[in-house]
C-alpha cells in the first residue's frame, strides 16, 4: 500500500548527474495482463507465473512503479499515451482510430519531442489513423513509421502489405508463402509482423545512434493480443486459431501437455514469452552499441488480460474485471523505467502513472521548457527517475477514466457496475485526516449508480463503502463521494463522436461501426466502408485442401484438374472404417460424387454451395470469409466445409 511505503530499494546507490537527457524507448504489450509478466507481485503465489527474465531485467537499474495505469482497452491507452490527454479530452475515446482519427490540432509526444531536437521513430502498432489522415504516424510528427496503422489490421498476425512511412502497402509476405507449414513450422518462410516490428525497431535505434541522435522510439507490438493467420494447407496440432506463434517461441510451452494446459493456455504463454524476446532484443542491442545508460525503457501492457482463461496464470492479480473494464483489473500494470545510466539498483514505487504521465516525463528529461508540452493532463515523473529514494510516493490529484460499453465484462471477478456509459476517478487523498487510495465508478451519469470503495484496504473492490443499495454515515465517505462527483463532473468534455449517457435509456457512442455504439461510419471522418467484394467462384483448384466439419473432422481432398477426379484421406483419428475415397467433380461444379471403401462402402452425393465463415477477434471485430460447403445428401453424413479466400472485415451497421 501506498500508505506503509514509499519507495523500497533491493540495491541502492543512485547517480545524481542528469546533465544529458536520454534517448528515450518506450515498449507497448498487447493485451499483457498485470499478472501476465513476473514483475507484477500482487498475484496468487500458487498461480503459474510466466517467465519474463528479459522484462525482469527492465527492473534492474530501474524503477517499477506498481501502481500504474493504462486505459482500458487498445486505442484509448494508445491516444492518452501518445496525447498526454485523460480519456474526458482524448481525441479517440473508444476502439476507433480508423473513423476518428488524431487531429491536428492533438499534440502527439512525438511532435513534443522533436521540439526537443530528438529523432522520432514508431514501429508495430499503431491504431490511431489510417493512412492519408491527419492521424497517420507521420502526420503526427513522427520521422519513421514501419508498421500497421489500422486498428482491424492488427489483427492479422502475417499481413500480406504493411505501412513503411509514405509507402501503405510495403509488401512483407506473399501468399505463396503464408502457409500453415511454412509460417509456424521449424523453417520458416514467412514473416511474423512483431519479428518485422522488432527489427525495424533496432534498425531505427541503430540509424539513430550511427548519426549521432537522441531518439525517441515508440515500439508497439501486437502479442499477446489474439490474432490470425491466413494460411493454407494442416494446421499444426498445438494451434487452434488465436495465437498463431511462430516455432522458436511456440515450442517453449509445448510439453505443459501433461500439465493439463490448453492449447490456446500453452500458445498464449508463447506469445508473452515472444514479447520478452523482444525486450531481450532491444537490451541486447543498446548493450552491443554501447548506448545503455545513454538510454531510457519504459515497458508496459496496454490494459488488462483478455482472449483466453484468466485462471491459469492469475493474469489480472488481485484485481476485479479484464479488458474493457474500469474495475482495478482492466486498468492496472506495473509499468517499469530501465535506466542504467541514472540508477543502480532495482527499486518499487507506489506514485501513481499513467500512460498520459509518460508525454509530460518525456518532454522533462529531454530539457524542453513546460511551456513547450502543450496541453496535458499528466505530470512528469522525472524526479523520481532521478531519486527514487527520495521522490513523494503520491500526488494529490485524480486519475480519470471514461468508457461506453454494453454488457459485462467479467473477469475472474464479476463487473459490479452498471454498463452504459461509465467513468472512473482514482484519487489518493493526502489530506492529513483521510490518507485514502479512493475509488470510485459512475455509471450513465446517475448519482444513484455510484460506487466508491477504499481501496488501500480492498483492491479487488468487493466492499463498496456507497453502492447503488448502500449509504454512508461516515463523513469522510460523504466528503470522498462529493469531492469525486465534482470531480467527474469536471473532467468529462463532451464530445459528438463520443456521446455520452445522462441515463440508462439514453444510449452512448463507444464507437462508430459496432452495434450498441453509434452505428455506421461517423459522419465526419472517413473513410467510407468498402463496397462489398463480388462473391467469389468455386474453382476446381480451391475444392484441393483441407476440409472440415463442425464438429471437428477434417479430410484432406486433391483434385485433379484435367479429370475432375479428386481423392480424400480420412484424417480423422479414431475413425477406423474408411481412410480412403474417391470420386469426381460435375462439370458445372455444383455437385460431387464420393465412394468410400472399408468395412463397407458408401456411395453417396454432395451439393457445392458457396458459403461464408465468421470470426470474432477482440469482442467487437467481426470477419467473415468465403466459403464453399459440401452439403453430403446422406444424413449419416456431416457437411464439409473449407474457406477459398481470406477473412475480412464486416462493417456493422446501425443497429
Amino acid at each position: 500500500s501506498m500508505f506503509m511505503f514509499a519507495m523500497s530499494a533491493v540495491a541502492l546507490g543512485v547517480v545524481a548527474n542528469s546533465a544529458d537527457p536520454p534517448s528515450i524507448i518506450f515498449i507497448l504489450s498487447d493485451d499483457l495482463g498485470y499478472g501476465d509478466y513476473s514483475l507484477s507481485t500482487e498475484v496468487d503465489p500458487t498461480s503459474f507465473r510466466l517467465p519474463t527474465p528479459n522484462i525482469a531485467r527492465l527492473a534492474e537499474n530501474g524503477v517499477k512503479f506498481s501502481r500504474g495505469y493504462s486505459m482500458q482497452v487498445c486505442a484509448p491507452s494508445r491516444c492518452t499515451l501518445m496525447t498526454g490527454r485523460h480519456l474526458g479530452h482524448c481525441t479517440i475515446r473508444g476502439n476507433d482510430g480508423a473513423y476518428t482519427p488524431l487531429l491536428p490540432t492533438d499534440v502527439s509526444i512525438a511532435k513534443v519531442m522533436k521540439r526537443a531536437g530528438y529523432r522520432t521513430g514508431l514501429a508495430g502498432k499503431w491504431g490511431l489513423g489510417n493512412f492519408n489522415t491527419s492521424g497517420y504516424p507521420l502526420a503526427q510528427g513522427f520521422d519513421y513509421y514501419v508498421g500497421q496503422d489500422t486498428q482491424v489490421g492488427c489483427h492479422d498476425w502475417y499481413p500480406l502489405t504493411i505501412s513503411n512511412n509514405t509507402n501503405s502497402a510495403a509488401v512483407l509476405n506473399t501468399n505463396n508463402e503464408l502457409s500453415f507449414s511454412s509460417c509456424l513450422g521449424s523453417h520458416a518462410s514467412c514473416t511474423w509482423m512483431n519479428d518485422e516490428t522488432r527489427l525495424q525497431g533496432l534498425e531505427f535505434i541503430s540509424s539513430s545512434v550511427a548519426a549521432k541522435e537522441k531518439y525517441f522510439l515508440y515500439l508497439s507490438t501486437t502479442t499477446p493480443h489474439a490474432g490470425f493467420l491466413h494460411g493454407s494447407g494442416e494446421k499444426p496440432s498445438w494451434y487452434d486459431g488465436d495465437y498463431p506463434v511462430p516455432y522458436e517461441y511456440s515450442q517453449e510451452f509445448l510439453n505443459e501437455t501433461a500439465a493439463g494446459w490448453s492449447n490456446t493456455q500453452r500458445q498464449f504463454a508463447a506469445a508473452v514469452w515472444a514479447q520478452d524476446k523482444i525486450v531481450g532484443a532491444v537490451l541486447d542491442h543498446l548493450d552491443a552499441l554501447g548506448t545503455s545508460k545513454k538510454t531510457i525503457v519504459f515497458f508496459s501492457g496496454d490494459n488488462g488480460p483478455d482472449g483466453h482463461d484468466l485462471g491459469l496464470m492469475d493474469d489480472a492479480g488481485v484485481f476485479r474485471g479484464k479488458k474493457r473494464s474500469l474495475h482495478e483489473g482492466g486498468i492496472r500494470q506495473t509499468i517499469v523505467a530501465h535506466w542504467p545510466g541514472m540508477i543502480t539498483g532495482s527499486f518499487v514505487s507506489d506514485r501513481i502513472f499513467t500512460f498520459y504521465d509518460v508525454l509530460p516525463t518525456a518532454a522533462d528529461l529531454a530539457g524542453l521548457p513546460r511551456e513547450q508540452w502543450g496541453p496535458t493532463d499528466g505530470i512528469s515523473i522525472k524526479d523520481t527517475l532521478l531519486n527514487p529514494t527520495t521522490a513523494p510516493n503520491s500526488d494529490d490529484r485524480y486519475i480519470y477514466f471514461e468508457f461506453c460499453h454494453y454488457g459485462a465484462v467479467n473477469g475472474i471477478l464479476p463487473q459490479v457496475y452498471q454498463d452504459g456509459w461509465v467513468q472512473a476517478i482514482r484519487w489518493d487523498d493526502n489530506a492529513t485526516t483521510y490518507r485514502t487510495e479512493w475509488k470510485a465508478i459512475r455509471s450513465n451519469s446517475d448519482s444513484g449508480q455510484f460506487l466508491l470503495y477504499n481501496i488501500t484496504d480492498d483492491q479487488s473492490e468487493s466492499r463498496p463503502l456507497i453502492a447503488p443499495n448502500l449509504s454512508s454515515s461516515d463523513p469522510a465517505v460523504a466528503r470522498a463521494r462529493a469531492i469525486i462527483e465534482q470531480q467527474m463532473t469536471g473532467a468529462h468534455v463532451e464530445d459528438k463522436q463520443w456521446k455520452s449517457s445522462k441515463s440508462y435509456a439514453d444510449k452512448c457512442c463507444n464507437s462508430c461501426f459496432t452495434p450498441g455504439g453509434c452505428g455506421g461510419p461517423c459522419p465526419k471522418f472517413g473513410p467510407q466502408p468498402p463496397p462489398p467484394q463480388p462473391p467469389a467462384e468455386v474453382t476446381l483448384e480451391a475444392l484441393s485442401g483441407l476440409w472440415h466439419t463442425e464438429s471437428g473432422g477434417k479430410y484432406e481432398v486433391s483434385v485433379d484438374v484435367s479429370t475432375m477426379n479428386f481423392t480424400v484421406l480420412n484424417r480423422n483419428n479414431g475413425v477406423t472404417w474408411w481412410s480412403v475415397g474417391n470420386g469426381q467433380i460435375s462439370a458445372s461444379l455444383e455437385s460431387a460424387f464420393l465412394k468410400v471403401t472399408g468395412t463397407r462402402t458408401d456411395a453417396i452425393v454432395g451439393k457445392l454451395v458457396m458459403t461464408e465463415i465468421h470470426r470474432v477477434i477482440d469482442v467487437e471485430y467481426v470477419y467473415s470469409a468465403p466459403a464453399v460447403q459440401i452439403q453430403w445428401a446422406d444424413i449419416e453424413w456431416p457437411h464439409w466445409k473449407k474457406q477459398i479466400g481470406p477473412l475480412a472485415p464486416v462493417y456493422a451497421q446501425s443497429d
